[in-house]
């Protein structure tokens, strides 16, 4: 097919460090807080929050990037491991020979789980030493074991889902909250 563009791999990676856009953010955070979204009528009340935007994105950016890898590399073995559970074993079934036995599948399978969590160790650490989340690694470290010890598809599903990236947004959102409300009261108090 001629003129047809194959993926190109280092786009794709290219797309993991790209910078949020900052918009949606701020929307979901204001929508999200009636109180927020009042004060944000007064002009420099916006700018303020704005700046406090762009500033705790400034400090959790590595947070963010980092969760966003985390979760691509889990979906990315998790989708090998689905492969090496339940398509190589269907195959085998309509009579199509795959030349990996189950012992082996079965080990690669507990393999997998341990390359997966060779990037989360330090990125865990990272996380909760910029955060000061202790709640993170606790959270993780469970749906860790759980992936692990279930059944695969179970367990690749919990894998699969975003669960790093939906806590780093989650931290990064309560930031800009914290930092505006911090950055309001010197203002308050002199008024």
């Amino acid at each position: 097919m001629a003129g047809e563009k194959g993926i190109n791999p280092l786009e794709l990676l290219s797309a993991l460090f790209k910078d949020v856009d900052l918009g949606p953010v701020a929307k979901e955070i204001v929508d999200g807080d009636p109180k927020l979204k009042e004060s944000l009528a007064k002009k420099e009340n916006s700018e303020l929050f704005l700046k406090k935007l762009e500033e705790s994105y400034k400090k959790y950016k590595g947070v963010l990037i980092g969760a966003r890898l985390i979760d691509s590399w889990d979906a990315l073995t998790s989708g090998l491991n689905l492969i090496m559970s339940y398509v190589l074993p269907g195959l085998e079934k309509q009579g199509i020979t795959v030349n990996i036995d189950k012992n082996a599948r079965k080990s690669l399978s507990k393999l997998e789980d341990i390359v997966e969590m060779i990037p989360k160790i330090p990125y865990i650490l990272y996380y909760t030493l910029k955060t000061n989340d202790f709640m993170a690694a606790p959270y993780w470290l469970a749906a860790e074991a759980a992936s692990a010890f279930l059944p695969a598809w179970i367990g690749e599903a919990i894998d699969i889902a975003p669960l790093y990236i939906m806590r780093a947004n989650k931290r990064f959102k309560e930031e800009v909250k914290r930092a505006y409300s911090e950055a309001l009261k010197p203002a308050a108090a002199s008024a």
